[in-house]
């Protein structure tokens, strides 16, 4: 059952995620679903994920929760040299994420009922 109070507060979401389409796999499901089963409580939800070229374009546009994408370096260069890169791209796309947020004018700050909330990298689990 559904609690009114919480259906009835005017709540804004920005979903930021380094994993989404064309990813396949069970987190990028679960964002996928949640998005859609929780939209329509929200005032407003955007989903921010990583620009993988032009293959997301038809789907950005049939999704029904709209989608930022925002480019960030691959460092490619480290990757041949097999220097770990991921660090450094998450905080090239944290980065690239705060400013896209900046921009657009997304922060939600100024509305009453804004939070922030819990976040998954993937070495998350790695630190228990």
């Amino acid at each position: 059952m559904v609690d009114r109070e919480i259906v009835n507060r005017e709540i804004s979401v920005i979903r930021v995620v380094f994993e989404f389409y064309p990813i396949k796999g069970g987190s990028v499901t679960h964002i996928l679903e949640l998005s859609k089963q929780i939209n329509p409580y929200l005032k407003s939800q955007v989903i921010i994920a990583p620009d993988f070229g032009g293959e997301c374009e038809n789907f950005d546009r049939s999704f029904p929760i709209p989608v930022i994408r925002v480019r960030y370096p691959k460092f490619d260069l480290l990757k041949l040299l097999k220097i770990p890169a991921l660090p450094l791209q998450l905080w090239s796309y944290a980065d690239n994420v705060i400013n896209v947020i900046k921009e657009k004018d997304l922060l939600l700050s100024r509305e009453k009922n804004s939070c922030m909330c819990a976040r998954h990298t993937p070495w998350s689990n790695n630190f228990a």
